[in-house]
């Protein structure tokens, strides 16, 4: 994927900032300067703006999603402290989040996190437009360095931005003009490239496409209209976790290993509650005591609705997960079908704790 060429820009420069990272910092940036050309065309931008942006922008994949971005990785880590301190919810909206940084923008926990970051990101973005000064410059001058030179070679070397008065950047107008005219194509190599690096550090990890931003409003009618005809035929439904049993008219739908894990709404993960144990399970690993009877319901329910022709779509799911057709899978003994679908949950509920999700939940632990 390449960048759209210039007569007057070398683009090859910006093309170099992303190349050999090992810290999410420069994509978060760029969005964010990206994002700010978006709403607001102006070339003077507060550094301090910018950061509440990348913050709202990685929270979501640190603090709801769990993503690792390496260990060298300072911005995440940084994110990862505002919300313990604060205890501000993994789900937060951008918006709200923001708005939540603007008021209390004299907390002192920000002001470290935006103080640390303002350090160094906008100095290590500038870098390439600068390789050949900064050959033989010891690590701790380098800021200094890139600071002197992009002021006094805004023209010749026409570098994205420099440091403007003592918080704030101004934005090359040659860039500028180049970054609005290209704003999708930009923010789409940059996603691209932020892709790229997050799953070479969630190698394991499902739908690290899904997990950029935040997750959009869920459909699970499907799901519910499922359950609710396995009911009928079978005249009773009984809650996995509690063994109660369930009012179909009014059941939760529960995905058995997190949504933010998964990051899909596929029927074998799913499983019909009530509402009060779907708050209370929120986004636990449930143990492993509960894969059998979760494995039992499925069989179950796959052999009851699958005569359906109004359920043969969402019954697709069980032919994307065991990657047989519906025939062959309705062909299996109990046995090996339960068999499969532990070997799916077992690995996958590893691999979430080692994230950091919360394993081993029961119901009234």
């Amino acid at each position: 994927m390449q960048l759209p060429a210039s007569e007057d820009l070398e683009i090859n420069h910006l093309t170099s900032v992303f190349e050999d990272v090992t810290t999410s910092y420069k994509y978060y940036w760029f969005l964010a300067i990206l994002n700010h050309l978006k709403n607001n065309q102006q070339s003077e931008i507060h550094i301090s703006e910018l950061i509440y942006e990348m913050i709202a922008d990685v929270w979501y994949a640190v603090n709801y999603f769990n993503l690792s971005f390496g260990s060298q990785d300072k911005l995440s880590e940084k994110i990862g402290d505002l919300m313990g301190i604060h205890k501000l919810r993994g789900s937060i909206k951008k918006g709200e989040l923001l708005t939540w940084m603007k008021v209390n923008r004299e907390d002192k926990t920000l002001q470290g996190v935006v103080s640390d970051l303002s350090r160094y990101v906008p100095y290590r973005f500038l870098s390439p437009w600068f390789s050949n000064e900064l050959r033989g410059v010891p690590d701790q001058h380098r800021n200094k360095h890139i600071l002197i030179n992009a002021e006094k070679r805004f023209e010749t070397h026409q570098p994205i931005m420099y440091k403007y008065k003592e918080y704030s950047i101004e934005i090359n107008p040659r860039w500028k003009a180049y970054m609005l005219k290209h704003l999708g194509i930009l923010t789409g190599f940059t996603k691209y490239k932020l892709l790229q690096y997050l799953q070479k550090h969630n190698s394991n990890v499902p739908g690290i496409t899904e997990k950029l931003t935040p997750p959009n409003e869920r459909n699970l009618h499907a799901a519910k209209k499922f359950w609710r005809i396995y009911s009928e035929l079978k005249g009773e439904l009984h809650c996995i976790y509690t063994n109660e049993q369930l009012n179909p008219k009014i059941i939760s739908i529960d995905h058995f290993i997190p949504w933010s894990f998964v990051a899909h709404d596929q029927i074998w993960n799913l499983v019909p509650v009530n509402r009060t144990l779907n708050s209370s399970k929120g986004n636990r690993l449930p143990a492993e005591k509960y894969i059998n009877d979760l494995s039992s319901l499925h069989f179950d329910a796959f052999q009851t609705v699958r005569e359906i022709k109004s359920q043969k779509k969402i019954l697709e799911d069980y032919v994307v997960l065991f990657k047989k057709d519906l025939k062959t899978i309705a062909d299996y003994p109990e046995n090996e079908f339960l068999d499969r679908l532990k070997n799916n949950f077992q690995p996958a509920i590893q691999i979430a704790s080692s994230m950091g999700f919360q394993e081993n939940w029961s119901w009234g632990k």
